[in-house]
């Protein structure tokens, strides 16, 4: 795939699992750059619609970018997003996105959950452990709340309730 530094994993399991036909309409949840999302364009075409989430604003706008030099709008004048919602949002916003977009109900939703290589590749992210850079790890860098500033400035009690809840880290 050459838009991308990143290739899905399992592209054709997952892919092969959603059982895609022409016409349907697809969310993905964790749009990335693109890849399982071009993909699935390429199974749903024509009459399809996919909607791509991603919290970060640079790899929505690389995905957009290689989408639709895959999939160019067939008539001058006709965007591509008839056929491809960006959607720059957590997928907890899932539900308002399709009724604001007017997308109708999905016939597949995908999740490829887990961290991007892109966000651990590049250092300035601070998703990092093996390079150094800032303590940031955040997916939408429009948010203010960073790793440092909770780091620097949560109480131990507010801390160590995050690890364990999200951490799972019981001790």
């Amino acid at each position: 795939m050459e838009n991308s530094e990143h290739t899905p994993v399992l592209l054709k399991e997952v892919i092969d699992l959603l059982n895609l036909r022409e016409g349907m309409n697809v969310v993905d949840c964790t749009l990335g750059l693109g890849g399982h999302s071009a993909e699935i364009l390429s199974r749903i075409s024509p009459g399809g619609k996919l909607m791509g989430f991603d919290q970060d604003n640079k790899n929505l706008e690389k995905a957009k970018k290689f989408l639709s030099s895959k999939f160019p709008p067939r008539r001058a004048g006709k965007t591509q997003s008839s056929k491809f919602i960006p959607v720059h949002s957590n997928f907890e916003n899932l539900e308002s996105e399709i009724k604001k977009n007017k997308f109708g109900s999905p016939d597949a939703i995908l999740f490829d959950l887990g961290i991007s290589s892109p966000h651990v590749d590049n250092s300035d992210r601070g998703f990092s452990f093996m390079k150094k850079g800032p303590l940031d790890m955040r997916y939408d860098q429009n948010q203010e709340l960073t790793a440092q500033l909770i780091i620097n400035t949560f109480n131990e009690k507010k801390l160590a309730d995050l690890i364990f809840q999200y951490g799972e880290e019981r001790r």
